[in-house]
């Protein structure tokens, strides 16, 4: 909050902890902070086995979603009911789509570290520098 609430004069939540922004303003970032750059070891197996797992549960929600009842029973009671199952087929329907990109991108990655390793290996019939 930029400015005393009105009320009691004070900013923020108590004097102890003033706010003297809004909480949508853009924090300034201390100069010459940045995270260390790191090194993550892929193993391409481990990503197709991801991939796999990610597949089968994408598979898995859409059944699941596919199960729901229509929700199809008379009063008010039916009405609130075919809107929570339409939902629930929506969000898992989501769901899935969303882990099925997912399963994909891993096996893309997979991929594209194998075409890596593949490109920084000597062929076998390359001259090797002594």
């Amino acid at each position: 909050m930029d400015s005393a609430c009105g009320r009691c004069g004070r900013r923020g939540i108590d004097a102890a902890h003033p706010v003297r922004s809004l909480w949508t303003t853009p924090r300034p970032r201390p100069a010459g902070r940045k995270t260390p750059g790191m090194a993550i070891e892929v193993v391409p197996e481990r990503l197709y086995a991801l991939s796999a797992v990610l597949d089968a549960s994408a598979l898995r929600v859409a059944q699941v979603g596919a199960a729901v009842p229509d929700g199809t029973i008379a009063g008010s009671l039916g009405v609130g009911l075919a809107r929570f199952t339409g939902t629930l087929r929506t969000a898992t329907g989501c769901v899935a789509g969303e882990l099925g990109w997912l399963a994909g991108a891993v096996a893309a990655a997979a991929d594209s570290r194998l075409r890596l390793d593949g490109s920084l290996s000597p062929r076998a019939d390359a001259a090797v520098a002594e």
